[in-house]
């Protein structure tokens, strides 16, 4: 969970203390540990004819910004390096095609199209509890700092329903949703209103 909540905390304040309330269902559950192990390359894997340890790197003609670098001013890959992403690659797809239908983030809009809330839930697929976070979508002129965000404090899925509970300081509100193709549409209850919503995955 707590990765969650700080993945969206990256743009946005925490106006302050949050106070502890009673413990989220998946903080009760057992370790485990991932059904597929991040790549762990053995330290004596031989390097391949060429390959060297001192990388000699061509020197720079012009500067290069940081949103501009692709890797071509980088000094052709070894093969140990070349093995090694490969190895992180499949990794990471083979743990991403255990993954349930929910994980990812997804963005709950009104009927009329207007974005209001964005979801961020990961689903390890094994029938454990859905974790995620919510924050709110960035407004045109609002800054990344005053998006608020927070938790989902329940998320029940049962065959074609959807019921998300979101956390908000403001007050509770809730989910109510049916599957709908890719996505889901039902209603989004807060402050004793319910509004008519789509949610879609994003990406």
């Amino acid at each position: 969970m707590i990765w969650l909540a700080a993945t969206l905390a990256m743009t946005a304040v925490q106006d302050g203390p949050v106070p502890y309330t009673a413990a989220s269902p998946t903080s009760q559950e057992r370790y485990s540990g991932p059904p597929v192990r991040p790549y762990e390359p053995s330290w004596d894997t031989p390097q391949a004819e060429g390959d060297a340890y001192m990388v000699t790197r061509r020197a720079l003609e012009t500067p290069v910004v940081l949103q501009a670098y692709d890797g071509t001013y980088e000094a052709t890959p070894t093969d140990a390096e070349v093995v090694y992403q490969q190895g992180v690659t499949s990794a990471a797809m083979r743990a991403n095609a255990l993954m349930g239908p929910l994980d990812g983030l997804w963005r709950v809009a009104a009927s009329d199209g207007t974005p209001v809330l964005e979801l961020l839930m990961m689903d390890r697929g094994d029938g454990a509890l859905v974790e995620g976070a919510w924050r709110e979508p960035a407004a045109p002129e609002a800054a990344l700092t005053s998006r608020r965000l927070g938790a989902l404090s329940l998320v029940v899925r049962s065959g074609q329903t959807l019921v998300i509970d979101v956390d908000d300081p403001d007050g509770p509100a809730r989910l109510e949703l049916e599957r709908d193709g890719a996505g889901w549409r039902g209603t989004l209850e807060r402050n004793g209103a319910a509004t008519a919503v789509v949610m879609a995955p994003l990406g």
